[in-house]
């Protein structure tokens, strides 16, 4: 029958569609980690007890509920929700990077509602997996390090990662890297790091850095300096490793 063909043909569309909408949206969540913590929620907001929670992240992403620390690590690194998720502990929590009186009410840091007496409250949740292929992000404090997704081993191709690093008002960035090994060509146009002085939108370029010579240790004239890595569709390389600390101008 040409209309029961043409019935069972659209019904295999529709449930491809609806397949591919949840692939996209799992993929979103999951690309959207930052140092391995990600927001999740099941597609409803606020619909999860503390061991819904779990076993969402458990069986949807093969991770597990970020702890504390893990969560802090991905808020100094740039991680920011309005929305208040479970985690390891059964306490509810989320990071502000930002003042927003509608988020936390002007606070920063890791906005937390205490652990929870009742486990069957409902909330969002903050997932963990390992992420050795995290890139870029925004790093804050003192000092700190970062590498290339995947070191020591090989960084991705067409990868264009950032970091921003912000030190404390009225400080400097020293920064110095300790490993490099990138794709050597004379103009660097292939694989390369380049280190701006402040954000990268309005930053001065202090060099663009390839092949296996470290780059001399580099300071800024402000609080923000800005580190880019670019790699084309070949030779992938080890990548590099940076140490960063706040000095007094």
């Amino acid at each position: 029958c040409y209309f029961a063909l043409h019935f069972c043909l659209y019904i295999q569309e529709v449930a491809k569609g609806i397949y591919y909408s949840r692939y996209s949206y799992f993929s979103e969540i999951y690309l959207g980690r930052v140092a391995g913590v990600f927001h999740y929620d099941r597609n409803i907001r606020y619909n999860l007890t503390f061991q819904e929670a779990k076993e969402a992240c458990e069986k949807d992403f093969a991770a597990s509920l970020a702890d504390r620390m893990q969560l802090f690590t991905a808020y100094q690194q740039g991680l920011e929700e309005c929305r208040a998720g479970w985690i390891s502990s059964a306490e509810v929590a989320y990071p502000r990077v930002h003042k927003n009186w509608n988020c936390g009410q002007n606070h920063t840091g890791i906005i937390t509602y205490g652990i929870r007496e009742n486990l069957l409250e409902r909330w969002d949740v903050f997932c963990y997996k390992e992420d050795n292929m995290s890139c870029g992000g925004v790093l804050q404090g003192d000092k700190g390090e970062f590498q290339s997704p995947g070191f020591p081993q090989s960084y991705p191709s067409n990868m264009d990662c950032t970091w921003e690093v912000t030190a404390p008002p009225g400080h400097l960035i020293l920064l110095a890297f300790h490993s490099m090994a990138l794709e050597e060509h004379k103009g660097c146009q292939y694989d390369f790091i380049t280190v701006f002085d402040g954000k990268r939108e309005e930053g001065v370029e202090l060099g663009r850095f390839c092949g296996s010579q470290l780059p001399p240790p580099l300071r800024s004239s402000s609080n923000t300096m800005t580190v880019q890595l670019r790699s084309d569709a070949s030779v992938e390389l080890d990548g590099f490793s940076v140490r960063f600390h706040s000095v007094k101008p």
